[in-house]
């Protein structure tokens, strides 16, 4: 499963529809470039809980884990691993 693509999208349609999903950068700093904010982390942590079917416990609700693209993507990755 491409992660780095699905989230992509997502980060573009809800956060940042003027970058198309393809163009996203993945260690562009979302917080620093005011693309998403706490309330967007915690949207898009439903999204991810939704649609990965990963739990984010309280502990890992850091600002720093969904900072980028690429955190997301090995957050998300780190997650599903250790259900395998």
């Amino acid at each position: 499963m491409n992660f780095k693509a699905t989230i992509a999208t997502f980060l573009s349609e809800e956060f940042a529809p003027d970058i198309p999903p393809e163009e996203f950068d993945e260690n562009l700093n979302l917080v620093d470039f005011g693309i998403i904010d706490s309330l967007g982390v915690l949207k898009l942590v439903a999204y991810l809980e939704s649609d990965f079917g990963i739990v984010v416990q309280p502990e890992e609700l850091s600002v720093d884990l969904f900072s980028s693209l690429g955190e997301i993507s090995r957050f998300v990755d780190r997650k599903l691993e250790a259900v395998r």
